[in-house]
């Protein structure tokens, strides 16, 4: 019917809409920007509803085509008839594993909750390249082996030049570095305040202390180390990432960073600090026992203050008041 009453040379349809045969009519593009400022605005779920036909599914289509892929991660799920769990289990597998995509992991990737813990294996190289991405404040540069090959009389016959692709946004990348920097001044990750320079990594144990993993950046630079055998055995009974790996870390980076002056992580535009009540995450009252500066993406700042000892604020905290 296409082709032969509107003349067109291919089928605007196949088993789902083409959106390049979107039209683009007033009460469509309503619709659009309706979705748009809902998922600018930081809504959590949108419901989209109509009679059969309307353009439902060329609507959702053409909104995930130009979203910007840096600032929004989607998953589309067609399915209307999702359990509770099923939904959970379909946008775990959406988002964790394209998301890890988007990071460089090109590894088999198991399709489970439990992903987020994980449940896969992965390189050291991949790994180390995934979270030099918070490094390089959202950019994913593809590693080269050789830098530049010079003859002997200092003429460069071929320099390689590194790939950059923005995955994701600075503000993100920030955020992630300022919670890894934790790790190295609360957590597990404490032997790195040995360097003494601002520095930001993760620990890893997998089961029975086969593997023992620390991934840590400076400013400058990223190291990941691994400690296992080559057959899957178990290290020792007390080698984590903190004890086996850490130190391994903590003494190259002391070497290549001897002759460097110590830099700090700076935040990009749309990061703010701000004080909240370390128990709460709330903004802290005077009461408060515990505050600490975190960063926010702007706009994201908590706007409800912790609550004084003996306030009632929601209707169950009066029922329970004297009990």
């Amino acid at each position: 019917m296409y082709l032969k009453h509107f003349g067109m040379r291919e089928p605007p349809f196949s088993i789902t809409p083409d959106t390049s045969y979107f039209f683009n009519s007033g009460s469509y593009q309503e619709a659009l920007n309706v979705l748009l400022v809902a998922l600018k605005s930081g809504e959590g779920f949108i419901k989209i509803t109509g009679e059969v036909g309307t353009g439902k599914t060329l609507l959702c289509r053409k909104l995930l085509n130009i979203l910007p892929s840096a600032e929004f991660v989607t998953a589309y799920i067609p399915n209307p008839c999702l359990t509770p769990a099923g939904l959970r289990m379909a946008l775990a597998d959406e988002l964790g594993i394209e998301y890890a995509r988007n990071l460089g992991i090109t590894a088999d990737l198991t399709r489970t909750l439990s992903l987020a813990l994980g449940a896969s294996g992965v390189s050291l190289f991949e790994l180390t390249r995934a979270y030099s991405v918070f490094a390089n404040q959202g950019f994913l540069v593809e590693p080269v082996f050789v830098l530049k090959i010079i003859n002997r009389d200092g003429n460069v016959l071929e320099e390689a030049v590194s790939e950059r692709h923005k995955v994701i946004e600075k503000d993100t990348a920030f955020i992630m570095t300022n919670l890894l920097e934790s790790v190295v001044q609360h957590g597990t990750g404490q032997r790195i305040k040995a360097l003494g320079r601002p520095a930001a990594g993760k620990t890893g144990t997998t089961n029975d202390m086969y593997d023992a993993w620390y991934i840590g950046y400076t400013p400058e630079y990223i190291t990941g180390v691994w400690v296992g055998f080559d057959t899957e055995a178990p290290l020792g009974k007390t080698e984590t990432g903190a004890v086996a790996a850490s130190p391994i870390w903590l003494e190259f980076m002391k070497q290549v960073l001897a002759s460097e002056s110590v830099k700090a992580f700076q935040a990009p535009e749309g990061v703010i600090f701000a004080k909240i009540d370390a128990e709460t995450g709330l903004l802290p009252v005077a009461e408060s026992r515990k505050t600490i500066f975190e960063c926010f993406k702007e706009g994201t700042v908590p706007i409800d203050f912790s609550k004084r000892p003996g306030e009632v604020k929601e209707t169950e905290d009066f029922f329970k008041k004297d009990l």
